[in-house]
């Protein structure tokens, strides 16, 4: 083992052990991040992404909360990191790798909008910048990575993910793991929600690992255990997402790729394959009730999916589409509450904020009232090409992408970097760069 090696292990396990036993110094765990992002691009992504891990993690078995500023600066770091590796501003615009650019586009936008028509300006600034200088960084950081860089990282993800899920399983038995309402399983995480979403989104990854081959066992066995979880954790969008999500990316692969029909139709044949969707039709036909029951929340209920998911964002619904009748062309702000009044916004002693959280759910229709027409235009015209260069990476790439925009049909978090939402950008920049090799000659994996 390097020297380098040591030295990024000996900074993640004491960041790890600081973030999980130290009361008085969890800060200290993110300032670790933070150095250990530094160190290149591919430590950059798993900052990132342990940085994630950290926000996540129930108070009640770690060191307790962070303070607020502590991610940001793992966001900013990371971000000055790559940047800096990339030499955006003195290389040639030729030379920046396409989907770097069209990410870049979308971010100078929602700057640009958040500051001439935002009805919270402030807000919409702190917001917009804070996502388009990270979804910038981790597209950035994947595109310019050699693949063989790519895959190592890639790989490292799905089996901390995985390593995740697995410490979550002794709390099944225990109130702990149900702590936050009582009914839906959140593991080590903070919220149900979010673990269940997490899950959902690690089983459609399993779920293609298995399909294309790559360690079949231990990535069924993760699948299966996923799906498990997203329905004792109650995530409805997750399950859901999981479904639709490996069903499209099926669907859609002959579209995108030439000769996609061929490798779809080869991959969906294979005995294993075959025999994994028999046994999934038969539980699933014994099941149908407590699938109904999962979907709609209440026991023996009709299979209302529509009405059930009306029931749960219909008034936020109707609060977006009242604004968007009033400005379908410029919309509220980027990262503003539909009602000034849902919103709690903190700020520090400067009057500067840090913090607006807002909960809307349904992506394109919260994008649409947010920045207007031409905004949503521009999401849709971005997630168009995220997800053709994935589907050219093959069929994995394009399933974890269209999860990851299902699950935001539920529950809006492609744009929040400080929460959940980290996982996604990250995945959702592994997408973007999965297409072809890096634009240039790369460093070795850490560079």
């Amino acid at each position: 083992m390097t020297t380098q090696a040591l030295l990024e292990l000996f900074i993640v396990g004491a960041a790890l052990l600081l973030r999980v036993a130290a009361v008085d110094y969890v800060a200290f765990a993110y300032l670790l991040l933070a150095l250990y992002a530094l160190l290149g691009r591919s430590q950059a992504l798993q900052a990132l992404a342990l940085c994630w891990l950290f926000n996540l993690l129930n108070p009640e078995l770690t060191g307790g909360e962070a303070p607020f500023w502590s991610r940001h600066v793992v966001l900013v770091t990371a971000t000055v990191s790559v940047l800096v590796r990339s030499l955006l501003i003195l290389r040639a615009v030729q030379c920046v790798h396409p989907i770097v650019l069209a990410t870049l586009a979308l971010g100078a936008f929602l700057v640009f909008h958040a500051a001439a028509f935002s009805r919270a300006a402030d807000i919409s600034l702190l917001k917009a910048i804070l996502w388009s200088a990270t979804m910038g960084a981790v597209v950035s950081a994947w595109a310019n990575l050699t693949p063989d860089a790519r895959e190592a990282v890639g790989r490292r993800l799905w089996w901390g993910l995985t390593a995740t899920l697995c410490a979550s399983a002794p709390l099944l038995p225990s109130e702990v793991g149900y702590q936050m309402n009582g009914v839906g399983f959140q593991g080590v995480f903070s919220h149900p929600q979010n673990f269940g979403v997490t899950a959902a989104l690690l089983g459609a990854w399993s779920w293609c690992r298995f399909l294309t081959g790559r360690h079949v066992l231990a990535s069924a066995a993760v699948a299966a255990g996923c799906v498990g979880f997203v329905f004792l954790s109650g995530a409805r969008t997750g399950g859901l997402a999981l479904a639709l999500g490996s069903i499209t990316a099926m669907a859609l692969m002959p579209a995108l790729v030439p000769g996609g029909l061929r490798a779809a139709a080869s991959t969906i044949l294979r005995w294993r394959v075959v025999a994994v969707v028999m046994v999934l039709l038969a539980a699933a036909y014994f099941q149908i009730g407590a699938i109904g029951d999962f979907l709609t929340k209440q026991r023996g209920g009709p299979l209302d999916v529509l009405g059930r998911f009306y029931d749960a964002r219909g008034e936020f619904l109707l609060m977006m589409w009242d604004n968007i009748q009033q400005d379908p062309w410029r919309g509220i702000g980027f990262g503003v509450a539909s009602l000034p009044e849902l919103v709690v916004v903190e700020r520090t002693a400067a009057g500067l904020p840090v913090s607006a959280y807002i909960e809307k759910g349904i992506m394109p229709v919260a994008f649409l009232e947010e920045t207007g027409l031409f905004g949503l235009l521009g999401l849709v015209l971005w997630c168009w090409l995220v997800l053709r260069r994935g589907a050219r990476a093959g069929l994995t790439q394009l399933t974890v992408g269209l999860t990851i925009l299902f699950i935001n049909i539920g529950e809006s978090m492609l744009f929040s970097p400080g929460g959940v939402g980290l996982l996604f950008m990250i995945l959702f920049g592994w997408v973007a760069a999965g297409g072809r090799p890096a634009a240039r000659p790369s460093a070795p994996a850490g560079a």
